[in-house]
Protein backbone atom coordinates (compact mmCIF):
# COMPACT_ATOMS: atom_id res chain seq x y z
CA UNK A 1 0.00 0.00 0.00
CA UNK A 2 1.17 3.54 -0.60
CA UNK A 3 1.25 6.48 1.78
CA UNK A 4 -2.00 7.96 -0.46
CA UNK A 5 -4.08 4.46 0.01
CA UNK A 6 -7.53 4.69 1.65
CA UNK A 7 -8.97 2.28 3.59
CA UNK A 8 -12.63 1.49 3.60
CA UNK A 9 -14.41 -0.11 6.79
CA UNK A 10 -17.81 -2.31 6.50
CA UNK A 11 -19.64 1.27 6.99
CA UNK A 12 -17.67 2.99 4.04
CA UNK A 13 -18.57 0.00 2.11
CA UNK A 14 -22.06 -0.45 2.66
CA UNK A 15 -22.50 3.35 1.98
CA UNK A 16 -20.69 3.38 -1.35
CA UNK A 17 -21.69 0.51 -3.00
CA UNK A 18 -25.50 1.16 -1.04
CA UNK A 19 -25.97 -2.41 -0.34
CA UNK A 20 -26.88 -3.61 2.93
CA UNK A 21 -24.66 -5.05 5.44
CA UNK A 22 -25.95 -8.42 5.18
CA UNK A 23 -25.46 -8.57 1.43
CA UNK A 24 -21.55 -7.47 1.87
CA UNK A 25 -20.83 -10.62 4.29
CA UNK A 26 -22.89 -12.52 1.62
CA UNK A 27 -20.29 -11.81 -1.32
CA UNK A 28 -17.49 -12.16 1.05
CA UNK A 29 -18.78 -16.01 2.31
CA UNK A 30 -18.16 -19.05 0.62
CA UNK A 31 -20.58 -20.81 1.72
CA UNK A 32 -23.48 -18.44 0.95
CA UNK A 33 -25.29 -18.47 -2.65
CA UNK A 34 -24.59 -14.98 -2.89
CA UNK A 35 -20.94 -15.37 -2.37
CA UNK A 36 -19.17 -13.30 -5.00
CA UNK A 37 -15.40 -14.55 -6.05
CA UNK A 38 -15.09 -11.86 -8.19
CA UNK A 39 -15.32 -9.41 -5.15
CA UNK A 40 -12.22 -7.26 -3.40
CA UNK A 41 -10.83 -9.46 -0.63
CA UNK A 42 -10.91 -7.16 2.69
CA UNK A 43 -7.53 -7.28 4.62
CA UNK A 44 -7.46 -7.49 8.72
CA UNK A 45 -6.56 -4.60 10.29
CA UNK A 46 -6.61 -5.33 13.94
CA UNK A 47 -8.20 -8.28 16.03
CA UNK A 48 -11.54 -7.99 14.25
CA UNK A 49 -11.24 -5.36 12.46
CA UNK A 50 -11.14 -5.70 8.80
CA UNK A 51 -10.93 -3.03 5.33
CA UNK A 52 -10.94 -2.75 1.79
CA UNK A 53 -8.67 -0.90 -0.59
CA UNK A 54 -10.69 1.70 -2.10
CA UNK A 55 -8.80 1.49 -5.00
CA UNK A 56 -9.31 -2.14 -5.31
CA UNK A 57 -13.18 -1.50 -4.63
CA UNK A 58 -13.06 0.87 -7.38
CA UNK A 59 -11.14 -1.31 -10.16
CA UNK A 60 -14.26 -4.02 -9.37
CA UNK A 61 -16.80 -0.99 -9.72
CA UNK A 62 -15.12 -0.16 -12.88
CA UNK A 63 -14.90 -3.66 -14.07
CA UNK A 64 -18.86 -4.66 -13.67
CA UNK A 65 -19.60 -1.58 -15.84
CA UNK A 66 -17.57 -3.02 -18.31
CA UNK A 67 -19.15 -6.19 -18.08
CA UNK A 68 -22.81 -5.19 -17.65
CA UNK A 69 -25.17 -6.82 -20.73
Amino acid sequence: MSDSTVILRVGDMVKKLKIAKSTLYDWLNRDSPRYNAGFPRPFRLSGKSIGWDESEVNDWLIQRKKDRC
